[in-house]
């Protein structure tokens, strides 16, 4: 029997492009099949960082020291994992993820003892340490960068992938995920070259205080005041949307995921202080403050979290600059500013202003915050023993899929104990998770393939326009798809998804094909020795590419993704 091969038109992506070959149904192909039953048992892994009344990591609990509940409603906790000191545990029973959240699949065998045990692909750590150049000043993000070297080289297993990411208007990625510290360091060392904007940011400001110090009147000072928070405020838009660009895609890595957030401070609400002492400097008016609300960025920090939390990623955060001075404040410099109030006010203002969102990006994702302190290494040492010592959580939820978010709350047994965690959960489809994984493959390179998927590419030839229709065969073995017996067949079916990115960061549109199959029960044997073959042109531009595949077996519930290199028109 030939290999049963199923091609389908792929539609036109908007970037790269995907042209597909239309071809009838080969054998193996048939319509959807409604009557099989697709694995679709979901567990919700939560981690849960349990200290004492000093903030020190509490170690030895179990299961029944914990309760766990969803919008309020206790559920059962069915997976439970500790990891102390870096070690599991030897209760732990890990599950077996894929990305998004995690699939159940059944233990049969006892743990093996702790030592021994490896470390299962959902509990592996991805940390991304990212420099927000926006809001950094050269000098504290240099005294960061070297606590942060000692930071990996305490912390980081050799299982562990460590990211080095910057942001300077746009998204740059110094180092992708590695295992190797060395080459974090050397990335670490390029960061410390790069141009910081805080001092540009504070050179501003200070210029607009002594503008306001020196108006006559509220409608001379405003107009100064407000073209700074409207410039800050497009600044801290793109900060914010780049962090959401950034974890976005980390939804489809298998694992805990970590955001190292080092600034010196990002404001909740561009230039509120600078509003507050209009308000000072002319006690007649009060219009500073309710101008201030059109520069909020709540919504946008609270959409980040919120996608942090569906993703799994939680946020640690640094305030590079320690304890600050109020120097630039002094009455000398702003002459009159300070009639109706204590000029001391305005850099507190500015100061809870600029640590408010970090605590709130890491309370609200189960992290830890750091700020108003010189103490960076302690402050890392903190946030290393939560890599370290922690509990994962799992439950199945009642529901599957239905997209909305779930409030979540974890209370520990035992006196003065405090449990972090992040605080909601989003309830994925497992076609969204497979999308996620893609594009985390995509991005990243991260992935399993135990399915054995494979992605052959042959020769591009020219098309349209500086364009190239490059053929692309997707393939798995036969003998890696399950498949259920019904009415002299052989049925099975699997669910597809492709995208492409090209060496300027440019992203297809995921899209999605479903693959039923029906094979025949007299060749069964001659089938399971060949393979399931997609076939589909990619029109692409001249350059360099990376093709990712996702592919589940919706019967069995496994997925496996791969990521191919191409090069076209070279």
């Amino acid at each position: 029997m030939r290999t049963s091969r199923t091609v389908a038109t792929i539609a036109v992506l908007a970037f790269l492009g995907v042209a597909g070959r239309s071809q009838p149904p080969a054998p193996g192909a048939t319509a959807d099949l409604p009557f099989l039953d697709t694995v679709n048992v979901n567990v919700v892994n939560v981690e849960v960082f349990v200290t004492d009344r000093q903030g020190d990591p509490v170690t030895n609990l179990t299961v029944e020291d914990f309760e766990l509940f969803e919008d309020g409603q206790p559920v059962k906790i069915t997976n439970f994992y500790a990891v102390e000191d870096g070690a599991p545990a030897a209760e732990a029973e890990p599950a077996v993820e894929t990305p998004g959240e995690t699939l159940a699949a059944p233990r049969l065998e006892p743990p093996l003892p702790a030592m021994q045990q490896p470390v299962p692909e959902e509990q592996r750590l991805y940390l991304i340490v990212y420099f927000d150049n926006l809001f950094l000043q050269p000098f504290s993000r240099g005294r960061v960068i070297r606590d942060v070297r000692r930071f990996l080289a305490d912390f980081m297993g050799p299982d562990d992938q460590v990211m080095v990411v910057t942001f300077e208007r746009s998204l740059h990625l110094r180092q992708p995920f590695t295992s190797d510290l060395g080459a974090a360091f050397e990335a670490l060392g390029e960061v410390e070259e790069l141009s910081a904007f805080g001092v540009q940011d504070q050179a501003e400001r200070d210029r607009v205080m002594r503008l306001v110090g020196s108006s006559q009147s509220f409608m001379d000072a405003e107009p100064a005041v407000n073209a700074y928070a409207r410039a800050a405020f497009d600044d801290l838009k793109r900060s914010v949307g780049a962090l959401r660009e950034l974890v976005a895609p980390l939804a489809g890595l298998p694992g805990r995921k970590a955001l190292l957030y080092v600034s010196d401070g990002i404001p909740m609400v561009a230039g509120t202080d600078l509003f507050r002492l209009l308000d000072m400097r002319f006690r007649d008016s009060t219009r500073g403050n309710l101008l201030a609300l059109r520069y909020s960025a709540r919504n946008e920090f609270r959409r980040l979290i919120d996608s942090a939390n569906a993703n799994r990623v939680t946020f640690y955060t640094i305030e590079a600059s320690g304890l600050t001075s109020h120097a630039s404040l002094s009455a000398e410099s702003l002459t009159g500013a300070g009639a109706g109030g204590s000029l001391i006010e305005i850099d507190m203002e500015n100061d809870m202003n600029r640590e408010a969102p970090l605590e709130m990006m890491a309370a609200d994702t189960g992290g830890l915050a750091a700020f108003n302190t010189n103490n960076i290494d302690g402050a890392l040492d903190r946030m290393g023993a939560d890599l370290r010592s922690y509990y994962s959580l799992g439950y199945s939820p009642a529901h599957l899929g239905d997209g909305r978010s779930y409030r979540l709350e974890v209370k520990v047994r035992g006196r003065g104990l405090r449990a972090r965690h992040r605080n909601s959960y989003r309830d994925k489809s497992f076609e969204a998770r497979l999308t996620e994984g893609v594009l985390a493959v995509l991005r990243y390179g991260a992935g399993s393939n135990t399915l054995d998927l494979r992605v052959d590419v042959t020769s591009a030839r020219s098309h349209d326009e500086g364009r190239f229709l490059v053929p692309v065969k997707i393939s798995v073995p036969f003998r890696n798809v399950t498949l259920v017996p019904r009415d002299e067949h052989h049925h099975g079916r699997l669910r597809l998804v492709l995208a492409v990115i090209d060496d300027q960061g440019n992203t297809s549109p995921p899209d999605t094909a479903s693959l039923p199959l029906t094979i025949p029960a007299v060749a069964m044997d001659e089938v399971l020795e060949q393979k399931v073959v997609y076939e589909a042109e990619l029109r692409m531009r001249r350059g360099l590419h990376q093709i990712a595949v996702g592919l589940r077996d919706e019967l069995s519930g496994q997925t496996a993704f791969v990521r191919r290199t191409v090069s076209i028109g070279e």
